[in-house]
């Protein structure tokens, strides 16, 4: 497989620059880490256009290099700036028209869900049309006009702080080299020996080719419808605050829903646009700091920016409140009060020591009494008078020792209780201060709580949102039906999710009743064993086909050639029908149709019908209509579903009409994504699939099961079938 890396801008052109980044070297790191990344897959080889970001090669020869090379798909590699730097996130770009639309939108799908994945805003897979009706941008305009598939991604926005973060650094442009190179690796299918990855059973989208080319969504949103549910509080960053929650939701049939912006002032000014829930049509929104008097109002955008304006949700105006008074100084009181207690708290410590000092002063007038008392008393004394002769005598006690004794006596009863009763006293009036200063405490508390209850109030009535007119929605509001869908798998495109057909009849074959591979491939249910040829086998032994247990066999009788459309009959068709029925195998034929329109498929019918003259069929007819990816010049490449689903028709009709019984082959994609199955439901189907079981979810009455048999009698590869007799 050739991939082909093209990172956008280049010389000059350095695309978009912002913040320190420069588009051009942004794109060559991404595209030179997404080639190393995907050369480690098997059978890859990867080319960059423009590897050097001081050149810029024109889109023509960037497209013209991819060609030359024989690429598979050219991927343009771009990062995005909006020009009021509103817009956020990732989108891809595609051509507008046939298959390139189909696969190119099925690539994408898978890039975009890599992008979201790590939380990037999809914006989606788009088409752009330029004013002439070609696609608008210039590598896949110049891609499409060398039939060369080409897909423009947009890997973010560089300018919006949503998705800064993603790309500031040069490690980020190669990280997303990576997930780029995932992307494909999962559309394409690729295993990795090296990496130890193995992307072969993943499921991709699958589209029908349009029948014109696709042309941008140009509408906005409609029938857009803004409800209000409930206030709640939430908590950012510590801090609570309240927050009005809507419920916002809007139809959007050609694409979706990706932004939502708001307004308070009935749309005079907006909020930043932000990320609406991927893939939704409605959800619950929360707006802040909505307050009485506001006009709320709502819009949804897509992914083209185009927006639909909701319905307006008036609040009415705040109500007068009566005045708030001031609150009481209840710092002051608080103040007052707490000098005061602590005031009571030092007397109440002095007076613990006044009373011990009272103990002491006591003491010590009982001493100083006792002594006044001792001082007042005769005393008698022993003495001798002139002749030596022993004689006791009495004295007075001292009036002056008294008169000191009582002075002291008095004064220390005094001082005893005079500091006591003093503090005593002041204790008393201490006391009662502090319990009028707590009255008076209380008192400024209730009323300060009180008034802030009725501040409270007064600021909820002046906040209450009261809703006085709902608005009206233009239009109604058709919650989307997701449409079912089921996962085929084809030779050429692996897994694919595609539409469920309505009206298809449904595959009711056992899978588990196979068994077996090529000659003695078995179906529990009733199956006979055949194969199909053409000129490509050479000569058959068909007495040792038979031999062989080949019951039946499906015979290319012609083609239209893929360049002139000329009828030509296949160069061994006699041989093999006149051998196969010589020797008993039951035969059919198929024709191998390049027809481009309904009048050369019946032509065709007509054809097959003149060379079976004379001939018996057992089996079916058998329209054989294929994508020939060999050849650029092929006359049917570019047919519409529509127009290949008509051609179908017209023969089958005509076989039909005839007598014969007519059969659509093809694989799952053609039968799912090119013809329109539900049409078909008339005609048996020979369905293409190589694995040990079919199960393709459509009904089918012959199985072709492998391109590479081997059968006795034939030289080289067979294509081997069951047809399934039980049915």
């Amino acid at each position: 497989m050739v991939i082909v890396l093209d990172p956008g801008h280049g010389g000059d052109n350095s695309g978009l620059t912002y913040n320190g980044l420069t588009e051009k070297y942004m794109t060559r790191a991404t595209a030179q880490a997404m080639k190393e990344e995907l050369e480690q897959y098997n059978g890859v080889t990867v080319y960059i256009t423009d590897p050097d970001p001081e050149k810029d090669l024109s889109l023509a020869d960037r497209a013209e290099y991819a060609k030359s090379v024989d690429a598979d798909v050219l991927i343009s590699l771009h990062y995005n700036m909006s020009e009021e730097h509103r817009m956020f996130g990732s989108e891809a770009w595609i051509p507008s028209k046939g298959r390139a639309y189909a696969d190119m939108r099925s690539l994408g799908d898978v890039f975009m869900d890599e992008f979201r994945e790590q939380g990037l805003t999809i914006r989606g897979v788009k088409t752009r049309l330029g004013s002439g009706g070609a696609d608008y941008y210039g590598i896949i305009r110049e891609s499409a006009s060398r039939e060369l598939p080409c897909i423009l991604v947009e890997h973010c926005h560089a300018d919006h702080a949503r998705d800064f973060d993603y790309c500031d650094t040069e490690a980020d442009w190669v990280a997303f080299g990576k997930t780029d190179a995932t992307a494909v690796a999962k559309y394409y299918h690729l295993k990795s020996d090296t990496l130890g990855v193995d992307y072969s059973d993943f499921i991709k989208n699958g589209y029908f080719a349009p029948e014109q080319a696709v042309s941008p969504d140009a509408t906005g949103p409609t029938a857009v419808s803004l409800q209000w549910i409930e206030e709640k509080s939430v908590s950012e960053n510590g801090i609570c605050r309240d927050v009005q929650t809507f419920h916002l939701q809007g139809n959007e049939e050609e694409t979706s829903i990706v932004y939502y912006d708001y307004s308070l002032d009935g749309g005079a000014t907006w909020s930043d646009a932000q990320p609406f829930a991927d893939g939704e049509t409605q959800m619950d929104i929360e707006i802040p700091n909505v307050l009485p008097g506001n006009h709320v109002v709502a819009r949804l955008f897509n992914g083209q920016f185009i927006s639909g304006k909701s319905n307006t949700i008036t609040f009415q105006d705040a109500p007068e409140t009566e005045e708030v008074a001031p609150d009481r100084d209840l710092v002051s009181v608080d103040t007052a009060l707490g000098l005061t207690k602590d005031s009571y708290e030092n007397m109440a410590s002095y007076m613990s020591t006044g009373w011990i000092w009272a103990v002491v002063a006591l003491l010590m007038s009982a001493l100083s009494l006792i002594s006044f008392f001792k001082s007042g008393k005769k005393k008698r004394k022993l003495t001798r008078d002139e002749d030596n002769i022993p004689v006791i005598t009495e004295e007075k006690g001292s009036p002056r020792k008294q008169g000191i004794f009582l002075a002291l006596t008095v004064f220390l009863i005094i001082s005893a209780f005079m500091p006591v009763a003093l503090l005593s006293l002041s204790m008393d009036e201490t006391s009662r201060q502090v319990k009028q200063l707590e009255k008076q405490h209380e008192e400024v508390l209730v009323f300060n709580e009180e008034n802030e209850k009725l501040r409270y109030e007064q600021e909820r009535i002046s906040k209450e949102l009261i809703m006085t007119d709902a608005g009206t929605v233009d239009g109604e509001y058709v919650a989307p039906t997701e449409q079912e869908t089921v996962v085929v798998y084809d030779i050429a495109k692996g897994f694919m999710r595609v539409p469920l057909v309505e009206g298809a009849a449904r595959n009711t074959l056992n899978m588990d009743g196979f068994s077996g591979s090529d000659l003695t491939k078995t179906y529990s249910g009733g199956a006979e064993i055949g194969i199909d040829v053409s000129k490509f086998q050479g000569e058959i032994d068909w007495e040792k086909v038979a031999a062989s247990g080949v019951k039946f066999v499906i015979i290319r009788i012609g083609t239209r050639a893929y360049g002139s459309g000329e009828l030509v009959l296949d160069d061994k068709f006699y041989d093999n029908i006149e051998g196969a029925q010589a020797v008993g195998i039951k035969t059919g034929v198929y024709f191998f149709s390049t027809a481009i329109s309904e009048k050369e498929a019946v032509e065709e019918a007509d054809f097959v019908m003149d060379t079976l003259d004379g001939y018996t069929l057992q089996m079916p007819v058998v329209f054989d209509t294929e994508l020939i990816t060999y050849a650029d010049d092929a006359r049917n490449r570019n047919m519409t579903p529509n127009q290949l689903t008509a051609v179908t028709k017209a023969f089958c009709e005509r076989i039909k009409n005839a007598g014969m019984t007519p059969m659509i082959y093809s694989n799952a994609k053609r039968f799912t994504t090119v013809l329109h199955l539900e049409e078909l439901e008339a005609y048996q189907k020979w369905f293409a699939d190589y694995r040990d079981k079919p199960d393709y979810p459509y009904a089918f009455s012959m199985w072709q099961f492998t391109e590479h048999g081997s059968v006795p009698g034939i030289s080289g590869d067979v294509d081997i079938n069951l047809w399934f007799t039980g049915q």
